[in-house]
Formats: C-alpha cells, structure tokens, sequence
C-alpha cells in the first residue's frame, strides 16, 4: 500500500476559459494534464466553470490515454472559493496535501486492449498510453485472513464483484463504486482511488478552516454540484468516483470533526452504479437518522466502524439494515462453555467469573460481526444481529451459578456445563454413578478411585 516516495510533488494546471472552444485546444490541454500525472504524484487542475461542467468527460478520456487520473484533482477557481470562504492559494493547499497523502497508495493498472494510441503519445508518453488505472478495492490480506467466517463485503456488492477470502475482484463485473468498503466494520476494506488517510487527511485540513460541509460527488456532478439543494454553510466538494466510495467509516470521523457529509448523485437512475449509490445513501440515511451528537471529547479516532460508532449518542428509531453494527444475544442453551471467547479474532467476547456467577460478557465496539462465534458454538445458542446501541463496555449476555465439586466444593465450572453433560451422559445410558462423578473434582474422583482400589483389594484378601 505504501510507496517509498520520500517527497510526493504534486503539479498545477491553470486551464483557460477557452477550453472547450476546440478540438484541437481540449487535446493539447488532455496531453499536458496527462504528462504531468505522469511526472507528479498528483495533479491540481484550476479553471474555470465550464471545465467544471466538462470534468466527467476530462477524466474518461483521460483515463483512455492511460493517465493516472484518480490523482487528478479539479478545482472551480470561482465557485468553489466562493463555497469554501477561503482563497485560490489556500484552497489550492489543502487539495495538494490530499493529494501527498493519497500518493502513499498504489493504484491498481489494468491494460487497455481497445486504446487507440497515437504516434505522438507513442512518443511523448511510451507504452503507459495503453495503460488504464482502475478504481478497484484493496484489502488488508492479513487482518482479513484471520476472520475466516466473514462475508459481509461479499454479501454488500449488488454486482457480485467479490468472490473467496480474503476478498478478490472480479473485473469483468466489477463496476469500480467502492461500496464495498463500507461493510467491512473492521476498515480492511478500502479504495486506493479514495484513500481513507487522505480523506480524513482533507477533513481535518476542511474542520482547521472553518468548513461546515463535506459535499460528496462524482466528476459527472462536478459542475452541477453548485446548484444542488442542501444546508448551508462554508464547503469543500470532493468529487471520487462514485459517492459510495466515501467510507461510513469517513463519514461519523467527518461527523467526529464538525462536518456534516451530504452526497450529490448527478445521473441518478441513469448511471450505471446507481444500485451502489442507492444501497449508500440508505446508510447513510440510517447513520443521520440514528446517531445524534459525539458524546465527548475523544483523543485518536479508531479506523474500525463499531469503536467510531460507539463515540456518538444514539437515538435509535429502527433496526438498521445496511450498518454492519452488530450485538450478540445467547439463549438458554448457552452453557458458558467457552468456545466462543477463545475463538473470537477482537476480543468483543470474554468469560467472567465473580464469585459464584460465570458470566459471558460482550463489547460491541469490538465486534466485527465476523459470525466465528455463531458458527463454532456447539450448542447453537448464539444469535447476530445488526444493532444501533454500541458502547465500549461488556454486557452480560448469558451467566450461570457455579458448580462445586460434592465432595469438597472446589470449583468446577459454569453449572449450565455440568447440567448440560448431565443431560448427554444420561442420553446416552450411562450409570449414575458415572453421572454422579461429573460432579467431582480430579482430586475427589482420583480418591474416590483409589479408595474403590483399597476396599477390592481388601474384599479379595
């Protein structure tokens, strides 16, 4: 994920208001941005309105001539100075700090069979002009590898794009949106084309300015943006390439800083990654709609979803549906046995014991809903389901008395276990006296034993 660059250098392009006034003049303007893409990290491109109008259709065939055009930033040198309260040189900072921090990321390259290269790009750019630069989705292999029994970015794509574990990208369904990302609680999930460090990386920049909102869109809504309704206030645009690539992770850390988010979807029903927006904006709805005011002051922002979410009040009207935020809920078959603590990747279950209560304790800040505790119990007495309500604190979700050992009342273990192998052994035809030594220290069953030995041997004398 990281490159070794010691100095991300990030270039300017001033464009004229005459872009758009030829062919010839558009090309040239294409060639320049795409050269400097080449030569920089990152690219901030200044102009005027109507290339703003044009930005949807900049990037496509820039991305047609193999540019790296997920490191290409635009911005309206009139409206968006004018959103923001801020000045052209100021605004223009921020963007290249967004820019540094994004050149960390390795973007993923695929080769454009269909391009049409020229002679002249042939020349002045080599074979990188055949390349093209996708929006696809990384992940954090090894984290992943170790929450075998999660599926929810698997289960979250409308394309089906995501087969095996860790999660792999099928290109030719995958249609670049980044919801995905989302429903990873963990945060292992993310797009190099919007990376998380510098999304929150622009957010502090936005929250240290004075910015109040956060406007989410795509390059096709770049010049529309302006006109869409929504709150007032000083704002930064962010165009990625589709608003489901904001992270839900991002949104409460924006949340966290003072921002609210609001999304643009310029094309709606008509783009063909409207499914993934739609499915977006429903969590998003549930996120404004159920969480309400950070509850304090907080040090670090955690990059997990559940320990963000648990860092904001809550004023629950419905079982959500799209947040992977999740409580676990243990019936009467739960013999505390155990199995689940031991097994759990995060630390969200433990077992406690308080004198003569067993209790088994869970902390949904620290649950990933990775299902590994539903899956291995072996009484089935385990329930997952999403939840609103999270807190960094163990509730008590299944308890027993404990059992102590008949003969000298040593402690054996949580009494539902014992009563559970009770009921096994007796299922199973065993004598009672047999049924009685579960109830037996070691100890107590080793003299219990040693005594039966000495009176045979007496018997036989």
């Amino acid at each position: 994920m990281s490159r070794n660059s010691p100095a991300p250098r990030v270039e300017r392009i001033v464009l004229e208001p005459s872009l758009g006034s030829g062919h010839g003049a558009l090309g040239e303007t294409l060639r320049a941005i795409a050269d400097a893409s080449e030569r920089a990290d990152g690219v901030v491109v200044v102009g005027p309105p109507e290339a703003a109008n044009l930005w949807g259709s900049i990037l496509g065939e820039l991305a047609g001539m193999g540019a790296r055009w997920p490191r290409v930033v635009f911005v309206d040198k009139e409206r968006d100075t004018a959103l923001s309260f801020l000045g052209l040189e100021e605004l223009l900072s921020i963007w290249e700090e967004y820019l540094r921090e994004s050149s960390r990321y390795t973007l993923h390259i695929g080769v454009n069979l269909d391009a049409r290269v020229s002679r002249r790009d042939l020349l002045s750019r080599g074979l990188s002009s055949a390349l093209r630069y996708l929006a696809l989705v990384d992940v954090d292999s090894l984290r992943c590898a170790r929450l075998p029994g999660c599926a929810l970015c698997l289960q979250s794509c409308p394309f089906s794009a995501l087969e095996g574990k860790p999660p792999r990208v099928k290109g030719e369904k995958c249609l670049e949106c980044g919801l995905c990302t989302s429903s990873c609680p963990s945060g292992l999930l993310f797009q190099p084309a919007a990376p998380p460090s510098a999304v929150r990386k622009l957010v502090d920049a936005a929250s240290s300015k004075g910015i109040e909102r956060l406007v989410v869109t795509c390059p096709w809504g770049r010049g529309s943006v302006y006109d869409a309704p929504g709150s007032s206030g000083r704002a930064l645009v962010l165009a990625l390439p589709c608003i489901a690539a904001f992270r839900l992770h991002e949104l409460l850390y924006a949340k966290l800083r003072g921002l609210s988010v609001s999304f643009y979807c310029a094309l709606g029903e008509k783009c063909s990654r409207w499914a993934a927006a739609k499915l977006h904006l429903e969590a998003v709805g549930e996120v404004e709609e159920n969480l309400g005011p950070p509850l304090g002051a907080w040090a670090t922002a955690p990059s997990e979803l559940p320990k963000l979410a648990s860092l904001f009040a809550v004023k629950p009207r419905a079982a959500p549906t799209r947040l992977p935020l999740f409580r676990l809920s243990a019936s009467e078959a739960c013999t505390l046995c155990g199995a689940c603590a031991n097994l759990c990747p995060t630390g969200a279950l433990k077992l406690s014991q308080d004198g003569d209560k067993v209790s088994l304790l869970f902390n949904s800040s620290l649950c990933v809903g990775c299902s590994a505790c539903v899956e291995k119990c072996p009484e089935k007495a385990l329930t997952l389901s999403r939840q609103l309500q999270v807190a960094d604190a163990f509730e008590v979700v299944a308890s027993s008395g404990v059992a102590r050992c008949r003969q000298c009342g040593a402690p054996l273990g949580p009494l539902a276990k014992l009563k559970s192998l009770e009921r096994r052994v007796r299922e199973r035809g065993f004598d009672e006296e047999t049924i009685q030594s579960l109830y037996l220290c070691e100890k107590c069953k080793h003299e219990k034993l040693f005594q039966e030995f000495l009176s045979s041997v007496t018997r036989g004398s």
